[in-house]
């Protein structure tokens, strides 16, 4: 039979333990704080949502044939 781990790969713990320590203290992979509601993360977001609704507008009104060239 065999006695070593089968996981002999697994990282170590100081490849991991800065991603652990950033969940634990509420950071997300960006650095960024996580929001606390739906409210707080529109208030992070709001030029992403914004940029989106625009770009969404402008998508719809060129397929609906406004801007001719």
């Amino acid at each position: 039979m065999r006695t070593e781990p089968i996981h002999a790969h697994a990282p170590s713990l100081i490849e991991t333990e800065q991603a652990y320590a950033d969940a634990d203290a509420g950071i997300d992979h960006m650095g960024r704080r996580h929001a606390s509601s739906a409210l707080d993360a529109f208030r992070m977001d709001w030029p992403w949502v914004v940029a989106l609704v625009l770009l969404t507008g402008f998508v719809i009104a060129a397929l609906a044939g406004y801007f001719r060239l």
